[in-house]
């Protein structure tokens, strides 16, 4: 066999033997994460925040979403979520979290590359779960 043909199987052996592993590895390291609740130091602004984004995305009475109504309220969360986040205001895994997911809802492909680096940080603060709001 050629020299690529070698490398190739062996970059494939190891890629499924990191896929079999994974969840002896992962599932420990899960295990001690921290609640899904809201912690004592989560920004409560952003908790607010996310549950009225979530709040607009399932109205109770089974309606669909009007967008003319949800629209200038994802703007107004937005800019106050960048708000924050220029101000600092970001501390734990959650509120990067939460941040992310009001982001996720932007117009602009800025929006969603900070949502997505807002999730880096938030897996690296080991937010790993669902973070939720007060609704649960």
């Amino acid at each position: 066999m050629n020299r690529t043909v070698k490398v190739l199987l062996v970059l494939n052996l190891l890629a499924l033997s990191a896929i079999l592993a994974r969840p002896f590895v992962v599932a420990p390291f899960a295990a001690g994460q921290s609640s899904t609740k809201v912690q004592d130091k989560d920004n409560q602004e952003l908790v607010r925040l996310m549950d009225e984004d979530q709040a607009d995305r399932t109205p109770d009475d089974a309606k669909s979403i009007d967008w003319k109504i949800v629209g200038p309220r994802d703007a107004s969360r937005l800019s106050r979520v960048k708000e924050l986040y220029s101000k600092n205001q970001l501390q734990t895994g959650g509120d990067y979290y939460r941040a992310a997911m009001i982001l996720q809802h932007g117009d602009v492909a800025e929006d969603y590359l900070l949502a997505h680096e807002l999730c880096v940080v938030a897996i690296s603060r080991r937010c790993t779960r669902k973070v939720v709001g007060s609704r649960q």
